[in-house]
């Protein structure tokens, strides 16, 4: 019975995204398909510019969970787990998928916009949406008042932007994800269930 309750304690919307992004990865890499890992990644679902003009707008999301290198995959679930273990309390797994998933799909607009023909991959845009939504709600709540909450909130800004200066990093869906990440957070400010966590917290 106890193992039963702390699974079904885990956040449903989390580990479901995890699991999805371990999948498609392992089948990147492990299927007897021609071609190489990019080729390999179009095909499951990447962003791929000239594809999405022809129709396959699906792709603005299905991006988010295509990943062709482990470095790659381990950032992205790493923060995936560390944002939705709180955010999906905050919010509840419906409007968390909200977040989550309507900022990989702002992130893969800016990049449709703001780039030429790439092959694209990973849940960035999402993870940046998240990230933004967690500082709106953590200023809100008052923590900037606690030393180490202000310490590790700077570090956490500073950090995220300065990846965007490394090479083939797509910092356009990044931002992308960040704004829509900052505009949900101001639109479900006042959701019931967040503010019932923010008393308790």
């Amino acid at each position: 019975m106890n193992r039963i309750k702390r699974l079904s304690d885990l956040p449903k919307v989390t580990t479901a995204v995890i699991i999805i992004c371990i999948a498609v990865f392992a089948f990147v890499h492990l299927n007897s398909l021609d071609g190489n890992s990019a080729e390999k990644a179009i095909l499951c679902g990447a962003y791929y510019k000239p594809f999405i003009i022809a129709g396959e707008w699906w792709r603005l999301l299905t991006v988010g969970f295509v990943h062709t290198e482990i470095w790659h995959l381990a950032m992205n679930l790493f923060a995936m787990w560390n944002l939705g273990s709180l955010m999906e309390k905050v919010y509840g797994s419906v409007k968390f998928a909200a977040v989550l998933f309507l900022s990989v799909i702002f992130g893969s607009v800016f990049l449709f916009v703001m780039t030429g023909n790439s092959v694209s991959v990973g849940l960035s845009g999402g993870l940046y949406g998240l990230m933004t939504a967690e500082i709106y709600w953590i200023v809100r709540n008052g923590g900037l008042k606690n030393p180490q909450i202000k310490d590790s909130l700077i570090r956490t800004v500073i950090i995220n932007a300065a990846i965007n200066f490394v090479g083939g990093i797509a910092w356009q869906a990044h931002l992308g994800g960040a704004v829509c990440g900052i505009l949900m957070a101001v639109i479900l400010d006042h959701d019931p269930s967040a503010k019932t966590l923010r008393r308790n917290t």
